[in-house]
């Protein structure tokens, strides 16, 4: 438990993500995710490989990956997996720092299904993970009372599960159980997203979340900031100008017939904008266009990002003129029907640098 507590402690963020799409809803499942297991079934049969091992579990945290939906011939792309991500979720500079704290291991059982569950049903799999509908967003697991038990059953040498879908598309789930897929594209980011709900119990990081608490949140200016022992300037300190003025989630799929489109109000008194939004099912950039006004923005996907989610972010010198605007998206390839999906979108205005200061690192 100490080792836990320093590891919160030494590690500035584990929310690596960038905006709700980031790894957002990727929500947390539990406000007490570290709450005692109570295991009610027997463990399944594990193999454990070590991943990546700093020393004896009695002094380290132990992060364990579980496979689900991997088939017994599919052992071996499970531990491919979960070495990718071990290898840089260690080496990332959100855990460099304290990595000779930590131990990751592999935990092999294999399922009777392959892949991961859609529409709310789970596959004949270890711990039932599934999507609760086809967007790639969430996923849950239906068999908590096996992964308790999974875990339960290596003693000091799980700390934190980690419940690894066999899906190549994003999504995952943080609390009890941190849930992810090993997406080439988004595994990482949404593990090391997951793992700051279910190591440190913080609330979200991005725009129009719904839980904001812990050592990253700071809503009372009269106080001390939480993380000015991190600040370059901590009597500087500002909140810098910016105002979002339009959010929206349709997870809506695209077709060729209509364009998705909303309308927003801008106050016309910000020195430049952000056009935010994800996507999937989207690989080609003759596939899509975006359009702020009638202007195109010239959306080019992330290179080789196929069918999986990514997130863009469009940046416009320049203010927004006082009055409505209108943000569309149009499905220009028909054969990407019904699989292209706008995700989200947002706008958000900035002042000047004097205002707000966009250089990295600030």
């Amino acid at each position: 438990m100490f080792l836990a507590l320093l590891l919160a402690l030494a590690v500035p963020s584990l929310s690596h993500g960038t905006g709700k799409c980031g790894s957002e809803e990727v929500a947390f499942d539990n406000p007490n995710p570290q709450a005692a297991f109570l295991a009610s079934v027997p463990s399944p049969p594990l193999e454990i490989v070590p991943l990546v091992v700093s020393g004896p579990s009695s002094n380290r945290v132990d992060l364990v990956f579980f496979s689900d939906g991997y088939l017994a011939e599919e052992r071996d792309k499970f531990i491919e997996d979960a070495s990718r991500l071990a290898d840089d979720v260690s080496n990332n500079q959100t855990f460099h720092t304290v990595k000779p704290l930590m131990n990751f291991w592999a935990a092999f059982t294999p399922s009777k299904e392959s892949g991961v569950g859609v529409g709310g049903t789970p596959k004949d799999t270890v711990f039932g993970l599934y999507r609760d509908g086809t967007e790639l967003r969430g996923v849950y697991y239906a068999k908590p009372e096996v992964a308790a038990a999974a875990c339960e059953s290596l003693g000091m040498q799980c700390d934190y599960p980690i419940l690894m879908g066999n899906d190549p598309l994003y999504g995952g789930l943080g609390g009890r159980f941190t849930v992810i897929t090993p997406s080439t594209a988004n595994g990482a980011l949404v593990l090391r997203h997951e793992l700051g709900h279910s190591i440190i119990n913080v609330g979200e990081e991005y725009d129009g979340g719904f839980g904001y608490f812990g050592p990253n949140a700071y809503t009372n200016l009269s106080e001390p900031i939480p993380w000015s022992h991190w600040l370059s300037e901590p009597s500087h300190a500002r909140v810098e100008r910016s105002v979002m003025p339009m959010q929206d989630y349709p997870w809506s799929l695209l077709n060729t017939s209509v364009p998705w489109t909303v309308t927003f109000e801008s106050s016309g008194a910000y020195a430049r904008h952000v056009v935010r939004f994800s996507l999937s099912g989207v690989p080609q950039g003759a596939d899509l266009r975006v359009d702020l006004d009638g202007a195109d923005l010239g959306w080019v996907p992330r290179p080789n990002i196929g069918v999986d989610r990514w997130h863009y972010d469009v940046h416009r010198n320049g203010g927004l003129s006082a009055g409505t605007h209108t943000l569309s998206f149009t499905l220009l390839n028909a054969a990407r029907q019904p699989a292209a999906q706008i995700c989200n979108a947002e706008i958000l205005e900035f002042g000047d640098e004097s205002e707000f200061v966009s250089t990295p690192g600030h």
